[in-house]
């Protein structure tokens, strides 16, 4: 892992993503940066544990669908309710080529297409942590 990765080293994401494949892929791909990564199966799920406060996340990854309950963007607009709340959500899709949408019209701090790889994901953690 080249030194310029050491940024990324033991922060924290929260993933919402109820498709096991996925999220496991996910996980690897974060992991592989030096990041902790938890995974949660519903966007309830993740409003659930930042209002907790139990845990300090630097960025959340939420699914735009769940099998049930909030789909992507009642998650984030739960989140966004949160007094304080402060940590960038990044929509990760299936849907291509859909970035004006969910972070221009719908107001996600970024978005990645699945799957979530290493090559992907860095230009869009440096951007929501503004690292240039």
């Amino acid at each position: 892992m080249p030194k310029s990765n050491d940024f990324f080293k033991g922060k924290r994401i929260l993933v919402g993503d109820y498709i096991k494949i996925s999220a496991d892929y996910t996980t690897k791909n974060l992991n592989k940066l030096g990041i902790i990564v938890d995974v949660v199966q519903k966007g309830e799920d993740i409003v659930k544990i930042i209002k907790s406060g139990e845990k300090k996340y630097d960025a959340i990854f939420t699914n735009h669908l769940y099998k049930e309950g909030y789909d992507g963007v009642t998650t984030l607009q739960n989140l966004r309710k949160i007094k304080g709340f402060n940590i960038p959500v990044v929509i990760h899709t299936v849907d291509f080529d859909s970035r004006h949408e969910y972070v221009d019209e719908i107001g996600f701090d970024e978005y990645i297409e699945k799957p979530v790889d290493t090559e992907k994901v860095i230009p869009v953690l440096n951007k929501i942590w503004k690292r240039h």
